[in-house]
């Protein structure tokens, strides 16, 4: 899998013959005190490659000076440890400044700010702090700037379009937080702009959309959210768009595919919905194409074959389904090919498979989504019984469950019969299949509930009597209801629970009517109330009343001591998961997982709705 790395290009400072030949090492007291400071402020001594203090100063590596003047200090990945000192500022005509790949720390000196002469600036990698100085947006002459991989905090200075002459910008990996500004669309000479890393939140800014030199734009893994804007069109120059690990929704604006000459195109791990719009495979240059980790659905379009440039691309962790093109052999460059957890089934690629395997160095196509549809069949005492599935192919071998007992295979035969039903045939089922040609996957149907009707069913129930309210005791009854209109209504009239209170020859002694009240939520309304069981009771009666005109349901309907609570759980009958956990006001916990069987989101049900808590954004995907 290709690690994604943003390279900086640094330009170093060379001299032409005729520079050489104006070359002095007799530089004033005052810039070779500035270089002593520095060399004393960073740890000089154990530098890589340190300065001799008694050697010209045309001699220390690193140093270049012209005319008595140093023009440039290249001190990158030399081991510094510790700060930049103020009389930096001393060397008035530097104009090339390289300190990456260091562990410098502090703030940066607000000195840095008069040195005019600065054309790059790179102080990326090391361990800087605070917020950046507004007097850095002072270097007008600046063509480069890099404070990438620190730990810079605050917003990004408004002062920052100050920067006219701007080409290369690297704010990446820090801690900046606040919206992105807009005013950086107005630095119309930035060829490369990278924001990633940070804290950034709000949408993406319309603005960018204006620089129509930029060649790279990456504003990943931040909290950016809302619709990529369609005018994403205009950077018509851009060679590599990341815009990763984000919120963004939406659908993927097909004017992407307008960016004819992208070679990268990063957008996993978002939220984006709807099918893969085909003109994004018009953009025959590229070479990797990233969309994996969210919500897409539908077919892989067929002009997939049209990317004759494509090395790797990443489709896993979304919904895609259907015929997987088999114009994908004819990528003769491609060698990454990840179409894992999607709702992919054999006969989507069992005949291009083996060819997939031979020819593509890194192809991951397993797990995949569970198939068909969760169904409930109810059947008849003495009939046939037939389960069946979209799931075919002569290759296939198929393994049926009943209640988690396995069954004996069964080969090339999708259909699952069982004649002359009796009632030990009720409950769930569903098979596991694999395929003898396309090896290490598993596929799983959803489960179906069978019901068998017709006849006296006798049940156990030697636990019937564990619980008896006692005449005179307090107790609550608590439930949820729905009535299935399509009006907007405030609370259900129509629904409501009744007790009806016998004694022992079966006459009512009296009867309460329970209904619901407060907010509903998602369609469902509370119904929670005190009673007293009345004396010479011997049978409760529990009856579910529907007087509106629609249909009515029931859910989780509790009664307990009024000094006690009750807590239920529901468990995947399959995988014996915890899937909900409902607490002693009946409000319910939801928990979601992945096909790998991680905890990804916990809901909780409120009296103002339903709220995700907690959200993991891991999904075991590789990081580009």
């Amino acid at each position: 899998m290709r690690i994604l790395k943003v390279t900086i290009a640094v330009i170093i400072f060379s001299l032409s013959p005729s520079l050489l030949c104006q070359t002095t090492c007799d530089v004033s007291d005052v810039e070779r005190q500035a270089l002593v400071d520095l060399f004393n402020a960073t740890d000089g001594q154990n530098w890589i490659n340190p300065w001799n203090l008694s050697d010209p100063v045309c001699n220390w590596s690193g140093v270049t000076v012209i005319n008595s003047k140093v023009v440039s200090l290249n001190l990158i990945d030399r081991n510094l440890n510790g700060y930049i000192p103020e009389s930096i500022s001393d060397l008035t005509s530097l104009e090339y400044l390289y300190f990456e790949n260091n562990h410098l720390q502090n703030p940066i000196p607000i000195s840095l700010g008069t040195m005019t002469q600065l054309r790059d600036l790179y102080l990326g990698n090391n361990e800087f702090t605070g917020s950046i100085p507004s007097q850095i947006f002072n270097l007008t002459a600046l063509l480069n700037l890099s404070l990438a991989v620190n730990n810079f905090t605050g917003n990004i200075p408004i002062e920052i379009t100050q920067l006219n002459r701007i080409r290369e910008l690297y704010l990446s990996q820090n801690s900046f937080s606040g919206s992105l500004p807009e005013s950086i669309g107005s630095l119309t000479t930035l060829t490369k702009l990278y924001l990633g890393g940070n804290n950034f939140t709000g949408n993406f800014p319309i603005s960018y959309t204006n620089l129509f030199r930029l060649t790279e734009l990456g504003i990943y893994n931040t909290q950016l959210s809302g619709t990529i804007p369609v005018e994403i069109r205009n950077l018509s120059s851009l060679n590599k768009l990341y815009l990763h690990w984000n919120n963004f929704s939406g659908s993927i604006p097909e004017e992407i595919g307008q960016l004819s000459s992208l070679t990268e195109l990063y957008l996993h791990v978002n939220d984006f919905t709807g099918e893969i719009p085909p003109l994004l495979f018009s953009l025959t240059n590229l070479n990797y194409l990233w969309l994996s980790d969210n919500s897409l659905v539908g077919n892989i379009p067929t002009e997939i074959g049209s990317l004759v440039n494509l090395k790797g691309i990443g489709l896993y962790n979304n919904g895609l389904s259907g015929k997987i093109p088999a114009s994908i052999n004819s990528l003769s460059q491609l060698e990454e090919l990840y179409i894992y957890s999607n709702d992919f089934i054999f006969s989507d690629f069992e005949s291009e498979h083996n060819s997939y395997k031979s020819k593509i160095a890194s192809y991951e196509y397993a797990p995949q989504g569970l198939v068909g549809t969760l169904d409930t069949l109810v059947v008849s005492i003495g009939d046939t019984l037939q389960i069946g599935s979209e799931l075919f192919s002569a290759n296939n071998t198929y393994q049926w469950y009943h209640d988690g007992v396995a069954l004996t295979p069964i080969s090339g035969i999708n259909t699952l019969i069982i004649e002359n039903v009796d009632y030990q045939d009720a409950g769930i089922y569903y098979f596991t299949a694999t395929n003898s040609i396309i090896d290490s996957l598993t596929l799983e149907r959803r489960p179906v509930l069978v019901e068998v009707v017709g006849g006296p069913l006798t049940q156990d129930c030697s636990d019937c009597d564990s619980f008896k309210p006692i005449p005179g005791k307090e107790y609550i009854l608590s439930g949820w209801v729905k009535e299935q209109t399509l009006q907007q209504v405030f609370s259900y009239e129509g629904a409501s629970i009744r007790l009806n209170f016998k004694d022992g020859n079966d006459v009512l002694i009296s009867s309460t009517d329970f209904f619901p009240s407060g907010q509903i939520i998602e369609t469902w309304q509370r119904i929670s109330n005190e009673f007293t069981v009345p004396l010479n009771t011997y049978a409760i009666e529990v009856v579910l009343v529907n007087n509106s005109n629609v249909d009515c349901y029931f859910d989780d309907i509790r009664i307990h001591p009024f000094n006690g609570s009750m807590k239920s759980f529901v468990y995947d009958p399959l995988n014996q998961r915890l899937m909900a956990e409902l607490d002693e006001n009946n409000y319910s916990t939801y928990y979601e997982y992945d096909l790998e069987g991680g905890l990804i989101r916990t809901k909780k049900e409120t009296e103002r709705g339903v709220y995700t808590i907690q959200e993991a954004r891991s999904k075991k995907s590789r990081q580009q």
